[in-house]
């Protein structure tokens, strides 16, 4: 009996193990950058500079190469959000490749940070 069930333990230990995967900030990300992201993947975000409607973000693969160094608004409906690095920077739930999510919900869709057409 014992056998089967410390099989099944250490299966499991080594399962958890073996899917945990750590980040370290490449040399090339500035060490004020934040990780957005978990175990499977993420972005490094560095907060560069808030203006009055806007705010600028250079953000980073997993592995250093700057994906996007732009600015950024508040969607439609989100426009009362604090565009400020403290607040910005906790409130960030993801990157999608263009947007960013925020963990805020306003008129029941998270709000979202989008590239400013240029």
């Amino acid at each position: 009996m014992k056998s089967p069930m410390l099989t099944l333990i250490i299966f499991l230990l080594l399962t958890i193990i073996s899917c945990e995967q750590s980040f370290e900030k490449p040399k090339n990300v500035p060490e004020k950058a934040t990780w957005v992201g978990g175990t499977d993947g993420g972005v490094w975000i560095e907060f560069l500079e808030a203006k009055d409607s806007s705010v600028a973000l250079k953000i980073y693969s997993h592995n250093g190469e700057v994906l996007k160094n732009t600015e950024y608004i508040s969607s439609e409906g989100c426009r009362d959000i604090k565009l400020n690095k403290v607040t910005l920077i906790e409130d960030i739930s993801a990157f999608d490749g263009s947007n960013i999510i925020l963990n805020i919900i306003e008129n029941d869709r998270f709000c979202t940070l989008r590239e400013i057409d240029n």
